[in-house]
């Protein structure tokens, strides 16, 4: 049955259920539609159900809060919300229904073969409940490979984490150390990263893989290194307050990672979690620079090929690609196997990326500067970032983060090579992630307001010789982001409201207690909120506006328009996007505003706890004194109390919710290679009609065979033809004369291939 088939009759099916349509309405008694359109998955252990349907509140609208998927009475799924349905709107003629649809999954892990059932219910955002209806489905009894432990998955997850971060660190250290004295271990790891994508940019150029320009940047490292350490010997003994910092920022990194490797593990090794196609198409592109370089054969055929040919054409960025090329690699792998790895990596050098910001920020309040990297790594905007994919945004973090804390150097520096480390990464930003530079402009504008007066032209002037160092090491990258950034003034999508709606993969605007951390975020819809946490979330909120009034008067002017450089650009960025009417926008701000918020709500409760370099109000007698930094410390407590309070649970919200969702990737089409290498490179594999990410997974792991929707047709006689079976699923028996066949897919010759329903 077709798609369109199917929502016809869900629609017809809710006649039934309908109020006001008649007789047959009044036994069902549901309080609002919600109806099931699809059930169908692997159905073997160790597979998955996965369901799409509708549900709409006849007074709230759409999405619902939200909606339970149960097998067996127990065993429990996840759904997201939000899908786009114009179907259910034209028929009810109401737009708040046009966000009716969802779509969810849940695992058969260690269930037995047989029959079981399936309950669905959606849940209004006053509560009431809409039985979707009981469903029945058979487990097959197909044995299952035996895969690799979780907690092996995880210590190969972390331990490659790790060696990314430390060769990050390395490549960059030599700079740091030339470049200023303090603070060189935060700062080594994001200026190699830094230099990684100005060498892979430039080694393009001379038709050199990622990974070999990796090698020589490695090289480079280490002369520079030499270098360094001739020109400012090392310090011989490290001092406990250094020791305490750097023991602080790699305890903070680890405990972050080792808690947000649970999902990645949880499915499978080489799982990449989320439901876009970004991961496929930036893995698919280093695939195709490990397996052809930068010039792709003009014979070459299939995904790998096509996307790298794609990609080359297209002016989007191209630094994630280079690092999952070049840890694929290095590791011996495809590109899909070590994203996961990268990811992990780089939510941890965002984690790092607030520290070394909090430790400039809050140099006068030194105890308290790790509140705001704690505030962050308990943040549930990082995690869903990390489990998203957003393979940019993380690298967009971690750039900005270091701009930011390089550009508080620039107004008190005396010599011309400050301006380097801020060039350097202004040069990265046009390969790794351009779309924010324009709140990198802001906030450089902005930090005017810290420099004062009698240094806005020195300040300028280092500024602009930060951008012409960054287009001399990498004008590619800044003349393809121009060329990118007229492509957006072009396009006419962008100039309609309702197209800018519907956009991407999130269409709602979170509320600030997500940036704050105390609410859950979710990119398909709002998370539902329990009677306990919406009674204490209004408290968190006065705690919060307590503590930014108490922190405000005690600060000094100039600290004062610290917080205005770090919280203005972000903020005018979020409002801009909201009154566009853009929330995919609005969503790719918000990664950037959870740290600069951390960082500053830090910065003003500190100053109740230590008041060392802040103004205390002029207060009357001792007592007094003593009984107002008293209160104003016990605010200050309570609202930081409170958030990480109010944190952990949302945070362990998303955490749950990446467990148990199912990703389009499926850890069975591992097999496919092999198959595909048996039936040859020349032949033809038909696949089912399956669309968005799944069917690219499935192109993807057939590499370079050349892919097809199953056709009415026959097929040409003068070509190799196979049909992809999948004996996981109902009808996907693959016959006598299937060959080649593994434990999870088979290939037949298309005797009678079927039509596409």
């Amino acid at each position: 049955m077709s798609a369109a088939a199917r929502r016809l009759l869900s629609l017809l099916l809710l006649l039934a259920a309908a109020p006001g349509a008649g007789a047959a309405a009044e036994p069902a008694k549901q309080p609002f539609p919600c109806i099931v359109d699809r059930i169908e998955g692997p159905l073997v252990p160790g597979g998955y159900v996965a369901l799409t349907g509708w549900a709409a509140d006849l007074t709230h609208g759409a999405p619902v809060a939200k909606v339970e998927i149960v097998v067996d009475g127990a065993r429990q799924g996840e759904a997201l919300l939000s899908g786009l349905r114009p179907d259910v709107l034209a028929h009810f003629a109401r737009q708040d229904f046009l966000w009716s649809g969802w779509s969810g999954s849940v695992s058969l892990e260690d269930l037995p073969p047989g029959d079981h059932e399936l309950q669905v219910t959606a849940v209004s955002p006053t509560g009431k409940r809409a039985h979707c209806g009981t469903h029945r489905f058979s487990v097959l009894a197909v044995a299952e490979p035996p895969e690799t432990a979780a907690r092996a998955i995880a210590v190969q997850l972390l331990a490659r984490a790790g060696l990314l971060l430390g060769w990050l660190a390395f490549a960059g250290w030599g700079v740091a150390r030339l470049t200023r004295r303090n603070l060189v271990g935060l700062r080594a790891p994001f200026l190699g990263l830094a230099l990684f994508a100005l060498f892979a940019e430039g080694g393009t150029a001379f038709r050199l893989r990622p990974a070999i320009s990796a090698g020589v940047l490695t090289v480079a490292a280490l002369a520079v290194l030499l270098v360094s350490f001739r020109v400012r010997p090392p310090v011989r003994r490290l001092g406990p307050r250094r020791l305490r910092a750097g023991a602080g920022a790699i305890a903070l990194v680890v405990g972050f990672a080792a808690a947000a490797v649970v999902p990645f593990a949880s499915h499978g090794e080489g799982a990449i979690l989320g439901h876009i196609d970004d991961g496929i198409r930036e893995a698919a592109h280093a695939d195709s620079l490990n397996l052809y370089g930068t010039r792709i054969p003009p014979d070459a055929t299939g995904y790998i090929a096509s996307m790298g040919s794609q990609m080359k054409k297209a002016l989007g960025r191209r630094g994630g690609a280079y690092l999952l090329s070049t840890l694929a690699a290095v590791f011996g792998e495809r590109a899909h196997a070590v994203y996961s790895a990268a990811m992990l990596g780089l939510g941890g050098l965002a984690v790092l990326g607030v520290a070394l910001l909090a430790a400039r920020v809050l140099r006068p309040y030194g105890r308290w500067r790790w509140i705001a990297p704690l505030l962050v790594a308990v943040n549930s905007v990082l995690l869903v970032v990390l489990y998203g994919q957003h393979l940019g945004n993380l690298l967009s973090v971690s750039l900005f983060l270091a701009f930011l804390h390089e550009s508080l150097a620039l107004p008190i520096a005396r010599r011309w090579h400050a301006a380097i480390p801020a060039g350097l990464l202004i040069a990265a930003s046009w390969t790794l992630y351009t779309e924010t530079l324009p709140l990198w402009g802001a906030a450089g504008a902005a930090s005017l307001l810290v420099a004062g007066r009698r240094r806005w032209r020195g300040t300028v002037a280092r500024y602009a010789l930060a951008v012409g160092i960054s287009v001399l090491v990498n004008p590619v990258g800044a003349a393809r982001t121009m060329r990118l950034w007229g492509t957006f003034g072009e396009a006419t999508w962008m100039r309609s409201s309702y197209n800018r709606r519907i956009a991407g993969d999130t269409h709602y605007f979170p509320t600030g207690n997500v940036v704050t951390g105390i609410e859950a975020y979710r990119e398909d819809a709002p998370a539902a909120v329990g009677r306990t946490r919406a009674l204490l979330m209004p408290v968190a909120n006065l705690l919060i506006a307590g503590t930014v009034i108490a922190g405000w008067a005690r600060l000094t002017r100039r600290r004062r328009a610290m917080v205005v450089w770090l919280l203005a650009p972000v903020g005018l960025a979020l409002l801009t996007n909201y009154r566009l009417n853009f929330p995919y926008g609005y969503a790719r701000f918000l990664p950037l505003a959870v740290p600069v918020w951390a960082v500053a709500f830090s910065l003003l409760a500190s100053t109740s706890f230590a008041p060392r370099g802040g103004r205390a109000p002029v207060v009357r007698g001792a007592q007094r004194r003593r009984s107002q930094a008293a209160w104003t410390a016990a605010l200050a407590g309570a609202a930081l109390g409170l958030v990480a309070i109010l944190a952990l649970p949302a945070a362990r919200h998303v955490h749950a919710r990446a467990a148990r969702l199912i990703p389009a990737y499926d850890p069975a089409y591992r097999v496919l290679p092999s198959l595909a290498a048996a039936a040859g490179r020349d032949a033809v594999i038909f696949i089912e009609p399956v669309h968005g990410a799944e069917a690219a997974w499935l192109m993807y792991f057939l590499g370079g065979n050349a892919v097809q929707p199953l056709p009415v047709a026959a097929p040409h006689p003068g070509l190799r033809y196979f049909v992809l079976g999948d004996r996981r699923e109902p009808g996907g028996g693959t016959g006598a004369r299937a060959r080649p066949v593994s434990r999870y897919f088979a290939l037949r010759p298309p005797d009678a291939p079927r039509a596409a329903s």
